[in-house]
């Protein structure tokens, strides 16, 4: 796994994320875009992701 950092709003600085505490958050994330994958094809074929179509609804 790379290492994933982080940026704080409040002082700018840095702070990378070892793999144990990263996980829940990657593993939400990688859930919310499978989700989002997932349900692409639809959206595509209702035309609410296509620009050409009249982009999102």
């Amino acid at each position: 796994m790379t290492e994933l950092i982080v940026t704080c709003p409040n002082c700018r600085s840095e702070i990378a994320l070892t793999e144990p505490p990263a996980a829940p958050i990657v593993q939400a994330t990688r859930k919310d875009y499978e989700a989002l994958l997932a349900d692409a094809p639809a959206k595509v074929l209702r035309g609410t992701i296509c620009p050409l179509l009249g982009g999102e609804r």
